[in-house]
């Protein structure tokens, strides 16, 4: 059983390795990393904090990175914690955890309806998305869309 066990982890790690991979970003200047109009949300706040926030996201796609907190970000922009918080609250009555997680499901939905992702399993490409475990990608993913992510793969093969 344990070799068993070793050989799916193995299957799953080379798959988020080719998957990282296919979508890489072509490497980026320092000064390309401005956020473009199409890279917006359409949530954008005037808040000039949260327009770096939001091209850590979408330029940066920091998202992706499982370890990604709070903090990190906070750093990156050099505000405190504590204000980020009440950055993203006030923009998007949201918070932060929960606004990762929309990127995260965000990109994983876009993996699952590209047929170049079909040969890579959900839990793969739930961790290329940036969650750490399959329960906690499945968990997320239900809560967002209302569907698993098997689900939501399948209605994409039904239409």
């Amino acid at each position: 059983m344990a070799h068993i066990q070793g050989l799916l982890q193995l299957k799953l790690s080379q798959d988020k390795s080719e998957i990282h991979e296919l979508r890489k970003p072509p490497e980026l200047e320092p000064q390309d990393v401005s956020v473009t109009e199409n890279s917006k949300p359409s949530f954008e706040p005037q808040n000039n904090y949260f327009q770096e926030f939001t091209a850590l996201m979408t330029v940066q796609k920091l998202y992706r990175n499982p370890e990604l907190s709070r903090d990190l970000i906070a750093e990156k922009l050099n505000v405190s914690p504590g204000y980020l918080s009440q950055l993203i609250s006030a923009s998007v009555h949201s918070n932060f955890s929960s606004l990762i997680n929309d990127y995260r499901i965000s990109d994983a939905k876009q993996m699952l309806l590209d047929s170049d992702f079909d040969k890579y399993s959900i839990v793969a490409i739930g961790l290329e998305a940036g969650f750490k475990s399959k329960s906690t990608f499945y968990t997320a993913f239900k809560k967002h869309t209302g569907y698993t992510p098997n689900q939501f793969k399948a209605l994409k093969n039904e239409s």
